[in-house]
């Protein structure tokens, strides 16, 4: 959003929650600090999600909703829902039956970026491929987790401005060897995902 359509926004929320905002005039020091602190959660939403949002937001909320509400949403709104993991499986295993070991790169161009991520977290294509017929049952619940906890982790990270996870990136990848105690032996990678959704719902308004 623009500033000045985060400012009519916030138009809108006076007039829907009169008790709230009610002494915020504009042009003063704290009407620029509300707006800007507005913007900035918001400057990756369209405008007409965000409206719909609002709007959405307004007829089941009584109280003036909090940014991370907004956001949310937002995400409920935008978010197209994932796949079934248990068709997800079977379209690994459809690939597997086409593709084969060999070709690795025909598999991912057939499955979606989610399922192909599960498949790596699994140990790689080619370790699927070479999986006892009896490990079948097994890999089909380790499969069925992580794919379902890729999909959170991808709506999550949508609750959090696009802006803001690329500065916990910048952060993690930048961090000195001092603050090796603080991280212990953990992955950045790990942490970086642990950050993102962390960070949903920290910024209420």
């Amino acid at each position: 959003m623009l500033r000045e359509e985060v400012e009519f926004l916030m138009g809108c929320m006076q007039i829907d929650y009169p008790r709230f905002y009610q002494n915020l005039e504009y042009g003063t020091p704290l009407y620029e600090a509300t707006v800007s602190s507005w913007a900035e959660m918001l400057e990756d939403v369209p405008f007409e999600i965000g409206k719909l949002a609002y709007k959405k937001l307004v007829a089941t909320c009584k109280y003036l909703p909090t940014k991370a509400e907004l956001r949310q949403a937002v995400a409920d709104i935008a978010y197209i829902p994932p796949l079934d993991p248990g068709e997800a499986w079977a379209n690994v295993n459809r690939a597997i039956s086409h593709y084969g070991y060999a070709n690795p790169a025909g598999a991912k161009a057939m499955l979606s970026d989610v399922e192909w991520q599960a498949v790596q977290q699994m140990g790689g294509w080619r370790t699927l491929c070479h999986s006892d017929i009896s490990s079948e049952m097994g890999n089909r619940a380790h499969f069925l987790k992580i794919f379902e906890n890729l999909n959170r982790r991808q709506y999550d990270d949508r609750q959090v401005p696009e802006r803001l996870r690329l500065e916990i990136v910048k952060v993690i990848k930048v961090m000195p060897p001092s603050s090796e105690s603080f991280l212990g032996t953990r992955d950045p990678a790990d942490m970086e995902d642990e950050c993102s959704a962390a960070l949903v719902g920290c910024y209420d308004g």
